[in-house]
């Protein structure tokens, strides 16, 4: 995963090297890595971290299974990953995708 050590010295450990930023379709965000992009899916409530926090380990939620299964239908229709786009009505009928206290 990409670690940015500004942002998550301790897991970055001895990686060091140039920073690449996380792009979305319209805007790059510096200082956010793969681990910040965890941490929005987990806020979203997508995923569970049943891990610790300097061990961490995932595992999809009921909201996410349900995210997903949306996702495969999309790719099995012949849909590219570059052109998926998750309805707001999608988000609000698994009851996730807000970050908290949004």
């Amino acid at each position: 995963m990409r670690c940015d050590p500004r942002v998550h010295p301790r897991l970055a450990g001895r990686l060091r090297h140039a920073w690449v930023p996380t792009e979305l379709t319209d805007a790059v965000i510096d200082r956010h890595d793969d681990w910040s992009c965890a941490g929005d899916i987990e806020a979203a409530g997508f995923v569970a971290n049943v891990g610790t926090g300097i061990h961490r380990r995932y595992t999809l939620t009921p909201a996410g299974d349900a995210i997903v299964a949306v996702l495969r239908a999309y790719r099995d229709g012949g849909g590219g990953m570059s052109s998926f786009r998750l309805a707001p009505e999608i988000l609000a009928a698994v009851g996730a995708g807000r970050p908290a206290g949004a």
